[in-house]
């Protein structure tokens, strides 16, 4: 499940710190997940929001995106449930996030060997096109097996109807009239 989040740059939620700009939308999905966990069998008290290592070079970090944590994110014991991306102008930032209920390391491996078939017709190994083999195995994301997901569709409306609109944002700024 993905939903983008449109920051204009004067919103009281915008943020110059990249890091922070994550916060209020991890905490989002934080929440609504805690609401519908407890309404299942799941512990929503293994929901939180990550904590992730700071100063890692991009070099350092994993082919798959799941496979690192960062800013905002939402963890589930040690599986990323939620993750968060941003794309900024000087206009706005857009914060994206992918909820994985599920993840299944040998569909993804089939996928990336697929796309990294189409673009080389020779047999060179997956590592030399820029993918390490078969990390997806070593992925921790989506709920485990044993742990019941709650319902995918109840936790979406939730986030939506929890997004703040420009005039709750306004009025938690202070300024009902500032412009968003």
């Amino acid at each position: 499940m993905w939903i983008d989040a449109i920051v204009p740059r004067h919103s009281p939620l915008h943020t110059e710190d990249v890091g922070l700009a994550f916060r209020w939308f991890g905490q989002v999905w934080l929440e609504a997940l805690r609401i519908h966990a407890r309404r299942g069998d799941l512990d929503d008290r293994r929901l939180r929001l990550a904590e992730p290592v700071p100063g890692r070079r991009a070099a350092d970090r994993p082919f798959f995106c799941f496979a690192d944590v960062g800013h905002g994110e939402v963890l589930h014991g040690d599986r990323k449930i939620v993750g968060v991306s941003q794309r900024r102008t000087r206009h706005w930032t857009r914060l994206q996030a992918l909820a994985v209920w599920s993840w299944d390391p040998v569909e993804i491996d089939n996928l990336v060997d697929a796309a990294l078939g189409s673009l080389s017709t020779d047999a060179r190994p997956r590592a030399d096109l820029g993918a390490p083999p078969h990390q997806a195995a070593e992925v921790r994301a989506g709920f485990a097996p044993d742990h019941p997901a709650p319902d995918p569709d109840a936790v979406i409306d939730t986030v939506l109807q929890r997004l703040p609109t420009v005039a709750a944002a306004a009025r938690a700024s202070g300024d009902a009239n500032q412009r968003m």
